[in-house]
């Protein structure tokens, strides 16, 4: 009956938006909030005591999303949707981080693995990161309910006594063979497009070329993220150091013009960027937790900085993935941008793209202006003139 879930939910429908889907965007919106009346309101509601956390059964919460009452209607009419948003993440805050704290304090224990998908909330688990009983923070990358296999087979493991398999990467999804991709670029590719293949150190330099004139960049290589995040096997990339570029992005892609957009950066420069950030922190490799952004990154890279000053970095480490480290080295001496701008390769409200043949669609409908495959194509449009700046 307590759920952090069912009262995200319901404070996200009754803002307007779908529940168990558009919750990012309410984490979005508190940003802009301050503190009212809301939050002594929900302070009510969600309470904290002898390291248990209950919820408060009325018109306000219920464990359901879809029936409402009237409280919680006139609740959302009392206040601007951006101060509920600002006290459902402050209350959301304090009362995980106080029963996480309670718990090290009552074992001595300083490291802390989460998972559900109240751990979608990126903010969250900065702040329990920051917590100074806590030693490390994991963030299962999986973390919703897709996740609960992974969860579920280290359990079976645990328990009897068996070795656990690591992970190294969450590129576990399905990908494009080579003979589909083959007959993709013969048969099946728009008559507007054309097709290269290339060593992966020219297709850095295609790929630099429509970076630094405004334009978007989409990769599709190797298997697909299993979780939330796009981890640059099905991601957009633009340049963040131009001003304006994310409303191009925006644009193209159907989203609210409140949703930061995030980045992704070389392990070489994300000592200089985040703050407080160290190598052992896995979450920063999947996504999974923001950063204060330091004010040399704020002044390389302000379109992916969100407006508390903080971001929710990819960092990429050479051993890991080649060819995004080369890349991003590159944007770095030919612009010197710290990162890219990492999004999820669809347009808003739509799956991530798991056809190829979607994926070249992006190229032909302007979504993207190059696609690079599987780090040995490229497809574009024959002409080199519709480019993001023309387009906006």
């Amino acid at each position: 009956m307590d759920s952090y879930g069912y009262l995200y939910g319901r404070i996200t429908r009754v803002l307007g938006f779908q529940a168990n889907r558009h919750e990012g965007k309410i984490l979005g919106l508190a940003a802009l909030g301050a503190p009212s009346g809301a939050l002594e309101e929900l302070r009510d509601i969600v309470q904290f005591r002898d390291g248990k956390v209950s919820f408060k059964l009325g018109g306000i919460y219920a464990p359901f999303y879809d029936r409402h009452f009237d409280e919680i209607t006139s609740f959302s009419k009392r206040y601007s949707r951006e101060d509920i948003a600002y006290a459902l993440q402050e209350v959301l805050v304090e009362t995980v981080t106080g029963l996480i704290d309670h718990h090290l304090a009552a074992t001595g224990l300083g490291n802390v693995a989460v998972a559900g998908g109240v751990f979608t909330n990126v903010r969250l688990n900065q702040h329990i990161a920051e917590l100074p009983k806590v030693a490390n923070l994991f963030v299962l990358p999986c973390m919703g309910d897709g996740g609960l296999p992974v969860a579920a087979s280290a359990a079976f493991c645990i328990r009897n006594a068996l070795e656990r398999p690591k992970l190294s990467s969450m590129a576990l999804g399905p990908q494009c063979s080579d003979a589909e991709l083959a007959s993709r670029l013969t048969y099946d590719l728009p008559s507007e497009l054309r097709s290269i293949s290339a060593e992966p150190d020219e297709l850095v330099k295609q790929a630099l070329h429509i970076l630094e004139a405004g334009g978007i960049v989409g990769l599709f290589r190797g298997r697909s993220e299993f979780g939330p995040r796009a981890l640059c096997n099905r991601t957009l990339l633009a340049l963040p150091s131009i001003v304006g570029i994310s409303a191009i992005l925006n644009r193209r892609l159907q989203r609210s013009d409140f949703m930061p957009f995030a980045p992704v950066m070389a392990a070489d420069f994300a000592g200089r960027s985040l703050l407080g950030w160290v190598e052992k922190d896995l979450n920063s490799r999947y996504m999974t937790q923001t950063y204060g952004c330091t004010e040399v990154f704020k002044t390389s890279c302000p379109e992916v900085v969100h407006v508390d000053g903080t971001a929710r970095p990819q960092i990429v480490w050479p051993e890991a993935d080649p060819f995004m480290h080369g890349l991003l080295m590159a944007v770095r001496e030919a612009t010197g941008s710290l990162s890219l701008i990492n999004t999820s390769f669809n347009v808003h409200e739509r799956p991530i793209v798991g056809d190829i043949g979607i994926a070249i669609d992006a190229v032909r409908d302007g979504v993207c202006d190059l696609l690079i495959v599987n780090d040995r194509h490229a497809i574009s449009r024959h002409s080199r003139a519709h480019s993001s700046m023309e387009a906006a």
